[in-house]
């Protein structure tokens, strides 16, 4: 998304988190003699029609991803396994709720509703909106 759009966050925030994450688990799987994947994930990546659509997809993404993390903290887990889903959660939540102000932002610059009512005319004042910034307010 980076090349793609011509942004750098929160997509670099996001890439440079992910590496964080596969490195949390990494010594666990070794450690419990799991097999580390070796998929080649990064050519089955389809990047979206528009930053609007990365946006959203990122912020499904991470639902999904802390409903798999919430799963694996339903079980009987070692502490040490345990710890590290629980800090993917609250990554993952980050990571949406960043993606969410950003297409908020987007939905506010093109006059769509966003997730909790309209853009507030009580935004900045000089008429543009809040372009790209993922701010709550806008004017319209």
């Amino acid at each position: 998304y980076l090349k793609a759009f011509d942004v750098q966050r929160p997509f670099s925030n996001l890439e440079r988190t992910e590496a964080t994450h596969i490195e949390l688990l990494k010594p666990l799987l070794e450690e419990y003699n799991v097999t580390i994947p070796t998929e080649n994930w990064s050519s089955k990546v389809v990047v979206p029609s528009s930053l609007e659509a990365a946006y959203a997809a990122g912020v499904e993404t991470e639902k999904k991803s802390i409903e798999v993390y919430e799963g694996y903290l339903d079980q009987t887990l070692p502490e040490d396994v345990r710890l590290v889903f629980e800090r993917l959660v609250l990554a993952s939540e980050r990571h949406m709720n960043a993606l969410q102000r950003q297409l908020d932002g987007v939905a506010c610059t093109t006059g769509r509703e966003i997730r909790n009512g309209s853009c507030s005319q009580s935004g900045n004042q000089n008429g543009r909106g809040n372009r790209g910034l993922g701010q709550r307010f806008c004017m319209q």
